[in-house]
């Protein structure tokens, strides 16, 4: 089946189908800068170090229990959720269809992952 349009076949199954196999067509990493490897030896000296932002330790002015402790895979969900679909993706290119259809291991992926970014934190002053 397609669909031919000014001498143009632009609806053929076939070519939709290359084209949809060209854009989502693994590419490799770039080869890491400078800056990034800077950046890669400051997160491993952070971890080794265990930085924190001392503005959020117990017994600091902005230290709230309820707001400092971890996130867990409930609170990731809910944010989840909230989320609205048929929205353009972000430089990313991550649709809130593939967050909210994940299912549970990309849920506890997300919030590992939020975890690790809320402990670094201290890391970039």
């Amino acid at each position: 089946m397609s669909l031919v349009v000014d001498g143009r076949d632009v609806r053929r199954v076939s070519r939709i189908q290359e084209q949809w196999v060209q854009r989502f067509k693994p590419t490799l990493p770039p080869r890491p800068s400078d800056a990034n490897k800077n950046f890669q030896a400051r997160i491993v000296e952070c971890v080794l170090e265990n930085k924190t932002n001392s503005d959020y330790e117990p017994g600091s002015p902005s230290y709230d229990p309820a707001l400092n402790g971890p996130f867990t895979a409930k609170d990731v969900k809910l944010a989840r959720d909230k989320s609205e679909l048929n929205k353009s993706p972000s430089d990313d290119d991550v649709l809130n269809e593939m967050l909210k259809r994940g299912g549970q291991a990309l849920l506890l992926s997300l919030t590992i992952f939020i975890n690790l970014l809320w402990i670094l934190r201290g890391c970039f002053k």
